[in-house]
């Protein structure tokens, strides 16, 4: 490829001769291309890129050497003030006439402020020094370097933009979008290149364009980059158009576009996008803090027969027939018929309070009777434990049906039975529940009191004081008690029911091993259960969130696709030219859309055409 501007005398004519700067630094700002360069597909390669930067240092050093004369003269300017004022010094006008002067003209670049200074002193006398000019440094070729790379990729992806709509026709070089904070991000392999921040950018860009090296400066507001061109005795840039048919003679050296090699590295591995929950599941200790049991004062006689099941269990002593008798404490007897009168108390009181306040039976809420008959119903049905274990001994909940969750649910909202009655029907009923272990051999009622016991204090829910923690803590408690002895179940009808322990036995928590098959296994169970349903959990989640994310997402790609659809009728309309809607496309849409610009414009132009 051929560049399409000479490096060689890449110097305009104001730095050959050194004579008024301050007009000829004026006119390097507002200077602009006669005839600019046109270019179809126009690309900066690395060779142009090189050629650019030695230009830069060409264009720089004269410069700089320039100035050094320049200031000389201000130097010289500024002593003869000095000289001045020692022989006429500064009355209280002219104070006044001073900062007036400097509240007008302080913001002014040098080249503006030294030709008024040079207009109030003819006027007034030399009071004012002239401002010397300063040098471009070394740093702002580092400067120029990355405004020079962020121009590349802009032109770029206008070029891409070219090719896919099939431009061939020669246009106006784009100028150069500078963002300061866009250069102080740059990085390169994961490095900062420039360690500057954005006020350091603003004031080497402000110094190239005193240089001359910017030019044609287009402020578009604060939101916006300032657009500048870069002087076009420094640039350099190839055409990357390659047209169909070429004479030899008139072929491009290389082109613009990267060589596409095969590679013989195939990955053939596969992807699965799983969420994995990480955690321990490692055995940990529950609460055993009980509080005291009607239990404790039991005593329990020495029987001749014993069962089979129990032969090395060291509950075999506690065992006792079914249907045979078993002596209660006085004291365990007067506590319980003292709950169970409070809890008739309870049910009285309420019933009195609506009477009292002079409700009728009709206006209370058919939920509310609902739920006091169902509270008087379980709250009756609460046993007293010796007489459950003897129950249990005899088979009579062998056939059991738990309490439905919806029971219990509008038992737990229900104000008639506190923490400690709700605690005690859930426990009642899962042992009540638990009865079908022991239905094809039945344990005696010594067994199963000692197994109430074991019961109780693993169903845990109570504090420190002795006292229940919470009514929905007992519900879980409960939901998990289900589904470890649905598991038993399910386990022991696969064998045939053999094998099966007594309950005492059973529910013993130091009968902790595989080979036991006991109660305290089953919490393995449970555990892997918890992770199912955490698991589940979690993809429920996941799912949710991609699709969240993907009607976003199209939400979004509908707003994209409209502003597409604007910015190619504005085109059509004669509002943006081709290369404001290549840099607004380039800009201001994703990749996506600025791929779907060429077919966007067929679509659009054929409906314009039917119309």
């Amino acid at each position: 490829m051929q560049p399409q501007s000479n490096s060689q005398n890449s110097f305009p004519p104001h730095l050959k001769i050194a004579i008024n700067l301050e007009d000829t630094l004026k006119k390097n700002v507002t200077r602009s291309v006669a005839s600019p360069n046109t270019f179809a597909h126009p690309v900066i390669t690395k060779e142009a890129h090189k050629a650019t930067l030695d230009n830069y240092r060409k264009y720089v050093a004269a410069y700089n050497d320039q100035l050094k004369a320049i200031n000389k003269d201000i130097r010289h300017y500024n002593k003869n003030v000095e000289k001045f004022i020692e022989k006429n010094p500064v009355t209280e006008n002219k104070i006044l006439l001073l900062k007036l002067f400097t509240s007008k003209y302080h913001h002014y670049k040098n080249n503006a402020y030294n030709k008024e200074v040079e207009n109030f002193n003819d006027t007034h006398g030399l009071y004012i020094k002239k401002l010397p000019f300063q040098t471009v440094k070394p740093l702002s070729l580092q400067v120029f370097e990355a405004f020079l790379h962020g121009f590349t990729v802009q032109l770029q992806a206008q070029v891409k933009i070219f090719r896919q709509i099939g431009k061939t026709t020669p246009t106006t070089l784009p100028k150069m979008s500078i963002n300061p904070y866009e250069i102080s991000c740059q990085q390169r392999k994961g490095t900062l290149n420039l360690d500057l921040c954005g006020k350091t950018i603003r004031n080497h860009r402000e110094r190239l364009e005193q240089a001359g090296v910017l030019i044609e400066k287009e402020y578009r507001g604060t939101s916006r980059p300032v657009k500048f061109a870069i002087n076009p005795k420094i640039l350099v840039v190839f055409e990357g158009y390659t047209p169909k048919t070429q004479n030899a003679e008139n072929q491009f050296i290389n082109s613009d576009e990267r060589n596409v090699l095969p590679h013989t590295k195939v990955d053939t591995r596969s992807f699965k996008d799983k969420l994995e929950i990480k955690g321990n599941v490692n055995k940990h200790s529950r609460d055993k803090e009980n509080s005291s049991n009607l239990l404790s004062n039991l005593k329990y006689y020495k029987v001749t027969q014993t069962q089979e099941g129990e032969k090395n269990s060291p509950a075999q002593n506690f065992n006792t027939k079914p249907g045979e008798k078993i002596p209660i404490h006085p004291k365990a007897v007067d506590a319980f018929r003292a709950k169970k009168a409070n809890r008739a108390a309870k049910i009285e009181t309420s019933g009195a309070l609506i009477s009292k306040i002079g409700v009728s039976a009709a206006a209370v809420p058919a939920e509310n009777t609902v739920h006091d008959q169902l509270t008087e119903k379980w709250l009756n049905q609460i046993d007293n434990r010796f007489d459950l274990a003897g129950k249990l001994s005899q088979g009579v909940y062998n056939y059991y049906t738990p309490i439905a969750t919806e029971d219990l649910r509008k038992m737990e909202r229900s104000p008639g039975i506190d923490s400690e009655d709700f605690r005690e029907i859930v426990i009642q009923d899962f042992i009540r529940s638990a009865a079908q272990l022991n239905r094809y051999d039945q344990a005696g009622a010594g067994s199963w009191g000692l197994a109430i016991k074991h019961i109780d204090k693993q169903f845990g829910c109570l504090r420190f004081t002795g006292k229940v923690t919470s009514k929905s803590d007992c519900y879980s408690k409960l939901m998990e008690f289900r589904y470890r002895l649905r598991r038993a179940v399910s386990w022991f009808n696969k064998r045939n029911w053999k094998a099966v322990r007594y309950a005492s036995d059973y529910f013993d928590p130091l009968n902790d091993l595989p080979c036991d098959v006991a109660w305290k296994y089953t919490e393995k169970f449970w555990t892997k259960e918890l992770k199912r349903q955490q698991d589940n959990s979690a993809a429920r989640k996941k799912k949710a969130f991609q699709a969240a994310a993907k009607k976003e997402a199209l939400i979004q790609d509908k707003k994209e696709n409209e502003k597409l659809d604007r910015a190619i009728r504005k085109y059509f309309n004669k509002t943006y030219s081709l290369e404001q809607l290549t840099e607004y496309v380039t800009k201001q849409l994703p990749k996506k859309q600025q791929d779907q610009l060429p077919s966007r414009m067929n679509e659009l132009n054929l409906k314009n055409l039917i119309k």
